[in-house]
């Protein structure tokens, strides 16, 4: 349970934190079609960039990279790429490479753990059919292409393959500007381009993080059915153990202790119990979260995750058990320490 927190609560950031390095225009076109299959041309980015609504923008080209010997290709990513952008995927090495003749690429960490490439390694790429050599210049996290992926210049891939064309644009708007308008003005501006699809970052980014809860909200359903079996355990031991306790509890009374005074004792014990029992779990939850952070992700995902944790959570989380032990040592013990308690110790004289 404990694991799952931090583990969660690890992931969520991460992914935040990504999203909103990557995700750093204000708002994003898709051509017609969708996918790989729609196009803006040459003449419709430079018509969009010439909107006064428009400060800058970004195109973005994707493409399939067949690998020999491996039958999942690699994604090619086209874009302009600066100290800016590069930032927003966490490289390693995060600084840019110094210009030179020679065309630099980044790798996705699944390629690299996939392929075996590294940081300066030099390979030879098959893009549309010509084999183009290139320097691997960094390694950037993605952790939308799990099967890898490279990112490229994009006027380096438009200089290799002479295609100009788009499939997305990234938009950087001028001041005062709101994606509504600039959706308006790009539509005139591109009166026969059928099924544009605009992206607003602000919500593409609420969305991605929606999903992401969405796909984890059976996770807390799971964790409150263990905190309810692990109450009920904790409940019903303490029950039988009051039970037994009965005689015990019963010279308490004769020695002058009040039934209430028992019963925080019982309290007592219970708050002890349950704070021993979530200090181990901390712990036990702490080094598997560890694992399952640095270790099966990486294997699974070949994702590199800082560990973030949730302390106001865990610090609620490890009250609530405690308190909730405390509740249930007492409500279980409150029958063990009537009359009758009293009654267990004549009966054994």
């Amino acid at each position: 349970m404990l694991a799952h927190e931090a583990r969660l609560e690890t992931f969520r950031v991460s992914l935040e934190e990504w999203l909103a390095g990557v995700v750093s225009a204000d708002l994003y076109v898709r051509s017609g079609g969708g996918g790989e299959s729609g196009f803006l041309t040459l003449e419709e980015q430079r018509r969009v960039a010439q909107l006064p609504e428009i400060a800058g923008i970004e195109p973005l080209r994707y493409d399939r990279l067949a690998i020999a010997g491996d039958p999942l290709p690699l994604s090619l990513v086209a874009r302009p790429i600066d100290a800016r952008i590069l930032k927003g995927f966490r490289p390693e090495p995060r600084e840019m490479p110094p210009p030179s003749s020679q065309i630099d690429v980044w790798i996705s960490e699944a390629a690299r753990d996939l392929h075996g490439w590294h940081a300066g390694d030099r390979l030879t790429l098959a893009i549309r059919g010509k084999e183009v050599p290139v320097r691997v210049a960094g390694v950037i996290r993605d952790y939308a292409r799990t099967w890898g992926a490279v990112m490229m210049p994009l006027e380096d891939y438009r200089r290799v393959t002479g295609e100009t064309r788009a499939h997305d644009l990234a938009l950087h708007l001028a001041r005062g500007v709101d994606s509504r308008a600039a959706e308006a003005a790009i539509r005139r501006a591109l009166p026969q381009a059928s099924g544009l699809a605009f992206e607003d970052a602000k919500e593409l980014r609420e969305r991605s993080l929606e999903i992401f809860d969405r796909s984890f909200a059976v996770t807390y359903a799971l964790e409150a059915a263990a905190i309810l079996i692990g109450l009920a355990g904790v409940t019903s031991s303490f029950a039988a153990l009051a039970w037994s306790r009965r005689r015990e509890f019963g010279m308490l009374r004769f020695l002058g202790l009040r039934r209430g005074d028992v019963l925080r004792l019982l309290v007592l014990e219970g708050a002890a119990t349950g704070m021993l029992g979530a200090l181990i779990g901390l712990a036990a939850g702490i080094a598997i979260s560890a694992v399952l952070v640095h270790v099966v992700n990486r294997q699974s995902f070949h994702w590199t995750l800082e560990m973030h944790w949730p302390l106001g959570t865990l610090a609620a989380l490890l009250a609530a058990i405690v308190a909730l032990c405390a509740f249930g040592a007492r409500a279980s013990g409150a029958f063990a320490v009537r009359s009758e308690a009293v009654s267990a110790v004549k009966d054994d004289a």
